[in-house]
């Protein structure tokens, strides 16, 4: 048995070792297209122009709010080539503090069998590799909501509200996120919350330009709520799935309204039902609206989906803790597949074919649901 653990244990070393030297191609890549955007129109910002209302000047639209502004003036001072490189670094910082705190979170240790197995199935998945080479901030987002959690499990609620708040700030994509807090009207969590929220709102009255944040509240948000169909591969929300198999017609847009509807009240009616107060359940639930949020966006790239990281890992741990059958494992490997995969020309796949990352997670998604609802029955059923 020592022997066969050993075993496992440098397999699994040897494994995660050559998935993050493959991962870090990604310091290398001379190009990273979205932070090349986030540099540039923060050095427009300093020159007071609204870039919101001039995008020909990058030739690329911009509908990150105006704190993002702010939030790159930094790396401005250096040289672009300078900047990008201190970005990707910082992103692998994000990446790797994220998986220490999930150890953390889950009481595993980092450099287990099983932790050094869940790291390296995170630096090989495609999102991750996809969100660094773009320069994209989804791991900062990723890092303050997993170091939120953390100070959750140590019951600092209004240290959690601010970080999930500062995450939701700079970027709206987990958008069903606060929900959760709302329902259970945690508030200390949504103190902090409002707290960033209000703090964020000050810095941009005070440092952006009156006709900026105007403009972005006028015509880019609500442009960003409605957004017109985007039929790229890379689109794996339901507006991606749907616009590519029906088109984008009127009654697709009906269909699209219907299944979010229905989705987004099933996921809340299921958590709503969950009594269960301990912190995996928790995090199940969690987990669940990140998914929910990715699903039904009104976009979701694939780099978003380097988020499912949280719901993977809670639904990892609460099926060993539960003892949970090999049916489950099996599920959660093929969601892990689905989302983790990429087709560098998707035109060799069937049309149904080219959203594998939103059925891998909508698989997650039902499993996590499925988690919560037989939770809660055996809790009835052991209440009896």
């Amino acid at each position: 048995m020592i022997a066969n653990n050993n075993v496992l244990r440098l397999l699994s070393s040897v494994f995660c070792s050559l998935s993050f030297i493959w991962l870090l191609k990604a310091l290398f890549l001379g190009l990273y297209p979205d932070f090349r955007v986030y540099y540039y129109v923060s050095k427009l910002f300093l020159q007071g122009i609204n870039y919101y209302a001039h995008p020909e000047l990058l030739h690329i639209s911009y509908s990150y709010p105006p704190i993002d502004f702010l939030l790159f003036l930094p790396f401005t001072v250096f040289s672009f080539p300078i900047a990008e490189t201190i970005w990707t670094i910082l992103n692998f910082i994000f990446l790797l503090a994220s998986l220490y705190y999930l150890s953390k979170i889950f009481s595993l240790r980092l450099f287990s069998t099983l932790g050094m197995l869940l790291s390296g199935l995170t630096f090989m998945a495609f999102p991750t590799k996809f969100t660094i080479g773009m320069g994209q901030l989804n791991l900062l987002v990723l890092f303050l909501i997993v170091y939120g959690l953390w100070l959750a499990k140590q019951k600092k609620f209004i240290s959690t509200g601010v970080l999930l708040g500062a995450a939701l700030s700079i970027k709206f994509s987990p958008v069903f996120l606060p929900f959760y807090f709302l329902l259970r009207l945690n508030k200390k969590v949504l103190s902090g919350m409002i707290l960033t929220f209000l703090i964020t709102l000050l810095l941009v009255v005070i440092f952006v330009p009156y006709h900026t944040y105007t403009y972005y509240i006028l015509k880019i948000f609500p442009d960003f709520v409605v957004s017109s169909w985007k039929l790229e591969y890379y689109n794996q929300s339901l507006s991606g799935v749907i616009g590519r198999s029906v088109g984008t017609g009127a009654g697709a847009g009906y269909l699209k309204t219907i299944i979010t509807l229905v989705a987004v009240s099933v996921t809340f009616w299921v958590i709503l039902k969950n009594k269960q107060k301990d912190f995996l359940s928790t995090l199940i639930v969690i987990g669940t609206l990140i998914t929910l949020s990715l699903l039904f966006n009104t976009f979701s790239w694939q780099h978003h989906f380097v988020w499912t990281i949280i719901p993977f890992y809670s639904s990892v741990f609460f099926m060993l803790k539960k003892k949970m059958g090999t049916k489950y494992y099996i599920a959660l490997i093929i969601s892990y597949v689905l989302i983790s995969i990429n087709f560098s020309d998707p035109n060799v796949l069937p049309v149904v074919f080219q959203s594998h990352v939103f059925y891998g997670a909508l698989l997650l998604l039902l499993i996590d649901l499925h988690i919560l609802r037989n939770n809660q029955k055996k809790l009835a059923k052991g209440s009896l």
